[in-house]
């Protein structure tokens, strides 16, 4: 018993992927997946690492002394040491999740998928109300 277009088949083995659906808008297509990782947290996760890192830094350097032998503010320099550790280690995030992203690719498999083109039509009537 062949399945109607409108209806779903009892088994889904019962229609082999080699042959083609007897619905002109339904057709099998072989499609690649992989997984991925997503790059925002990896990158989210070492921005705050690095901002960490260049804030612990700016706390254990010893304190500046001018000429006159007076400390120097530099809370400045500990404030750009935290921005550009914000930035690096976004940028080292980044790069790690792209290296991951390059490991996973190896591993993909080819499969076949069934692609359907549905066409939707408008049913709000004339003046789109």
């Amino acid at each position: 018993m062949e399945p109607t277009p409108g209806s779903q088949p009892d088994d889904a083995s019962s229609t082999p992927p080699s042959t083609p659906t007897s619905d002109p808008r339904r057709q099998e297509v072989e499609v690649r997946v992989r997984r991925s990782p997503k790059y925002g947290p990896f990158m989210a996760i070492g921005a705050i690492l690095g901002a960490v890192a260049m804030w612990v830094a700016g706390l254990l350097m010893p304190a500046a002394v001018n000429e006159a032998g007076q400390r120097v503010d530099t809370l400045p320099v500990v404030g750009l040491g935290i921005v550009l550790g914000f930035a690096v280690g976004a940028g080292i995030g980044g790069l790690v999740a792209v290296l991951i992203d390059r490991r996973l690719s190896k591993r993909a498999s080819t499969l076949v998928a069934e692609q359907t083109d549905v066409d939707v039509q408008d049913e709000r009537g004339p003046g789109g109300l």
